[in-house]
């Protein structure tokens, strides 16, 4: 309600610092009307713009995940992993003590690895729900010259937050392949104890 005209105000009061009878005060101030005018049409759009980001980042991740794992997807499972590990200590005739040591390194692991990556998705989300709350704000208070700093860091904290989908997807399902690729290849953990 209020921020708009207030961040009109000040955008236009500090680009008259030379005074209204100069022509690059007037230069200046026909600017600032332009950055605010730009700023207040990005903070009225910012959540349209926002949500089809996030659906380009969401569409980004699924094609990620289905170029990785497209035909492996179906054969990998994370459950499967943990109950191998489980079957092949519990039910060896006379498991070693490396046997035993692997597998309840593994399963610890694997449980790392998902309280992690959860906690990242959740991390990435909230940035995303913190940085569409704040983009109206942000966008207009950059609009000002001395805080125009603040539409840059809020553009940097929202292209990373957008792009970290992508990238994490890369980063899991590179590295499911490579446990499928391990898994198929009998490099397995059965043949330590001997």
């Amino acid at each position: 309600g209020i921020l708009m005209p207030l961040s009109f105000m000040a955008s236009v009061v500090a680009a008259l610092k030379d005074g209204t009878s100069s022509v690059t005060g007037y230069a200046s101030a026909r600017e600032a009307l332009l950055n605010w005018v730009i700023a207040a049409g990005a903070a009225v759009s910012s959540y349209f713009i926002l949500s089809k980001g996030i659906e380009l980042s969401g569409a980004g991740t699924r094609a990620v995940f289905q170029g990785l794992l497209g035909v492996g997807v179906e054969n990998f499972n994370l459950g499967d992993y943990y109950r191998g590990l489980v079957l092949e200590t519990a039910f060896m005739a006379t498991p070693g003590l490396l046997q035993i040591f692997v597998a309840v390194f593994g399963m610890l692991l694997a449980l790392a690895l998902l309280v992690s990556i959860g906690l990242a998705l959740m991390a990435r989300e909230v940035i995303l729900v913190l940085a569409v709350c704040v983009a109206p704000i942000m966008l207009t208070m950059g609009s000002m010259g001395p805080l125009s700093w603040l539409s840059g860091m809020w553009m940097k904290v929202t292209v990373i937050a957008l792009l970290l989908g992508p990238a994490n997807a890369f980063l899991l399902g590179g590295s499911a392949l490579l446990a499928q690729n391990a898994h198929q290849s009998a490099l397995s953990f059965s043949g330590l104890t001997g």
